[in-house]
């Protein structure tokens, strides 16, 4: 009997000791699961912060879009303004806080190597010569580059020379020469100061069918996404300005010579 009660107590006594065995390693790693679950909590932050970082440095603060008639749309591909015909009208600036008209490449053809392109402190771009002087300004209602006044005025001295210039995106001359005797046709034209249609130049309307004289060689003047070849005129009146020969945004001519 002795005998079986030590038996017994022997087993106790082993089991006793698994138990706290267990206990003792229960109690060691529950701090080191909850240790790594915390690790693991904090590595996710961090990724998620590095994530939201990353995402926040790729997204770029566009500044306003600039003011105009013409509705105008982002291109994210270009980072530019297309304008609803779909031509890039502007691209975003190097330091991403501005918005830079492009200027066409019939008038990147004709620019001095030293040019400058250069806003002022109304925010009207133009293009400089090396010299500093204006050769052209961006009207940014009509998404149009227009040629200085100055410039114009050189233009019509250079006209008197007699020559018929080149002129990309106007309709081909069908006028010839000074001297020669015209008349209009299609439509009611003005009749104007200087070469161009945006300044404030307009002297008198010449309905259908004036009859005019050529005396100077035409100016070309961009003009709503096409160009106009402007002929000096003179009225049976005596009075002389200047008449475009043609639409720069149609297939209309206006003037035309008389056999």
């Amino acid at each position: 009997m002795k005998n079986a009660l030590i038996k017994v107590d022997q087993y106790k006594l082993v089991v006793l000791i698994v138990l706290l065995i267990a206990l003792i390693i229960l109690v060691c790693e529950e701090p080191a699961t909850l240790m790594s679950s915390e690790m693991a909590g904090d590595a996710d932050i961090q990724q998620l912060a590095e994530n939201n970082c990353e995402g926040e440095s790729s997204t770029v603060q566009i500044p306003p879009l600039p003011k105009s008639d013409d509705s105008l749309k982002l291109n994210e591909a270009n980072m530019g303004l297309l304008d609803t015909g779909g031509i890039m009208r502007y691209l975003l600036s190097e330091d991403k806080k501005t918005w830079v008209p492009l200027i066409p490449e019939d008038i990147l053809d004709v620019l001095p190597d030293d040019f400058e392109l250069t806003s002022d402190e109304s925010n009207v771009w133009h293009i400089f010569d090396g010299g500093g002087s204006v050769l052209y300004s961006f009207n940014s209602d009509v998404l149009e580059w227009n040629m200085a006044p100055e410039k114009i005025m050189e233009a019509q001295d250079d006209s008197r020379s007699g020559d018929i210039p080149a002129c990309e995106g106007a309709k081909p001359a069908r006028l010839t020469s000074v001297g020669t005797h015209i008349k209009v046709v299609n439509a009611l034209i003005p009749l104007r100061s200087s070469p161009d249609a945006e300044s404030a130049n307009y002297m008198l309307s010449l309905p259908k069918g004036t009859h005019l004289e050529v005396v100077n060689f035409p100016v070309c003047t961009r003009f709503l996404g096409g160009a106009n070849l402007w002929w000096g005129v003179r009225t049976e009146n005596g009075i002389e300005g200047w008449a475009a020969e043609a639409s720069a945004i149609s297939d209309v001519y206006y003037l035309q010579e008389i056999k």
